[in-house]
């Protein structure tokens, strides 16, 4: 019925660097044959790395440079060379000149959190030594660029015409959605115990980590929403059901996603391999009357008449009185926005055949893994898996594959976990999500 936490064996922030994936720069870089005026476009690449081009009039011999580095995350350190928890460096490598020759220089940028707990540029320096200073001569600005800012003009400055990267990054602003499409809605049913104390900061990530990936979704498209999240207070299993009982999508067009994220369970007389969600909030309650199947949701729904159905359910599926564990284990991982493609986007949320999918994060007798840093291990990989089919580089996109690479990757982080010590093979956990598509 639990979620497997873990112990943090690493101790240090985890910064996401979120808001966009593209910044542009301005600023000043004092060389010894005067004072160079660049302007830069960074796209990070990574969880840790970035790759920055740089446009600029070299003072020295008067050429058009445009020279490319690539930028790497290193630790602030103070004065005691302890690493900082509010900021972090993005150092360069050795430039590459892609046109035009001239002075060679490696810039660093500071980023620090906002208000918002998001990084974000703050500074230019020189050197990433602990008594570095800013440049203040640099007079260093910038701008997030959004995909629809990244435009013929923009990209003309950074990318020669021939680059394939050009191509693919203007053809993220062409959208062919017809306008009996644009009418579409997808109806989200978003349910998590929240107020539980040893899940709850977890669950809450799952609800948002999910609630996030389908908003993006419906707002790249220019689609409607509508969103029931039962969390809190009102999270339980009237409400839930009534929730699920409510929705009235639109037969063979509209979009309908439930999401669970909390307890899990199983019975030895269970016929399906799927788990029972227990939606208990008091310790009066019965799990046997206050519980409803995955599977049962699952029918309701389908029988809808949706065009696309995704009943998913991140919570164990072990017989009841599975006792809570730890384990030693923590996953250090940014969460950078994807940029959708079109022809992607269509193939996955616009496909004219129906498709119905049911799926829950761990097989029969398994706990489904998580932790207070990410969430639920199902959670987390599934919405990482659905941006990636999502981009210009996933050459085929489906549900099927956006369903094995989550339980792959599922499975291959759970499994490096274990269930009690000591933490030897025998007490590995093991989770392998499943999953069906009609």
């Amino acid at each position: 019925m639990q979620y497997i936490f873990f112990i943090t064996l690493l101790l240090g922030a985890v910064h996401p660097l979120r808001a966009q994936i593209w910044y542009e720069f301005k600023f000043n870089w004092t060389a010894s044959s005067g004072i160079i005026q660049v302007q830069a476009l960074m796209q990070q690449q990574a969880e840790d790395m970035a790759v920055l081009r740089m446009r600029y009039m070299d003072p020295e011999t008067n050429q058009d440079c445009l020279a490319e580095v690539e930028l790497f995350e290193s630790d602030v350190l103070d004065a005691r060379f302890r690493p900082m928890p509010d900021r972090v460096y993005l150092k360069s490598s050795e430039p590459e000149f892609l046109l035009g020759q001239g002075n060679k220089f490696k810039p660093v940028f500071l980023f620090r959190l906002n208000r918002n707990q998001v990084l974000e540029p703050s500074a230019l320096m020189k050197s990433i030594q602990p008594e570095a200073l800013p440049d203040a001569s640099a007079n260093f600005s910038w701008k997030l660029i959004p995909a629809n800012g990244l435009t013929e003009k923009l990209l003309s400055r950074y990318y020669f015409e021939d680059e394939p990267i050009r191509s693919q990054l203007l053809s993220l602003n062409q959208k062919d959605i017809t306008p009996a499409e644009k009418t579409m809605t997808i109806h989200m049913v978003l349910v998590g115990n929240t107020l539980d104390k040893k899940i709850g900061t977890s669950c809450k990530m799952d609800l948002n980590r999910t609630q996030e990936v389908f908003t993006s979704v419906a707002r790249f498209l220019g689609i409607r929403t509508k969103i029931v999240r039962l969390e809190g207070a009102m999270f339980g299993k009237k409400k839930m059901m009534d929730a699920v009982q409510a929705l009235k999508p639109v037969a063979n067009k509209d979009i309908v996603v439930f999401y669970y994220t909390g307890h899990g369970f199983r019975m030895p007389s269970d016929r399906y391999v799927y788990p029972h969600l227990d939606m208990t909030y008091r310790p009066d309650q019965d799990y046997k009357t206050e519980s409803v199947s995955i599977r049962s949701i699952y029918d309701v729904i389908k029988a809808k008449g949706a065009r696309l159905n995704l009943v998913l359910s991140d919570c164990c599926n072990s017989y009841v009185g599975a006792p809570l564990v730890t384990a030693p284990w923590f996953m250090k991982k940014k969460s950078i926005p994807a940029l959708m493609y079109m022809q992607n986007v269509r193939k996955l949320f616009l496909d004219p055949q129906p498709v119905s999918i049911l799926a829950a994060a761990a097989d029969t007798t398994q706990r489904a893994a998580g932790n207070q840093k990410m969430g639920g291990f199902f959670s987390y990989f599934f919405k990482s898996s659905v941006e990636a089919n999502c981009i210009r580089s996933s050459v085929k996109p489906s549900w099927y594959t956006i369903l094995e690479d989550t339980k792959n990757q599922t499975s291959r982080k759970a499994n490096r976990t274990y269930c009690d010590t000591p933490y030897v093979q025998t007490n590995i956990c093991y989770q392998t999500p499943i999953y069906e598509v009609d």
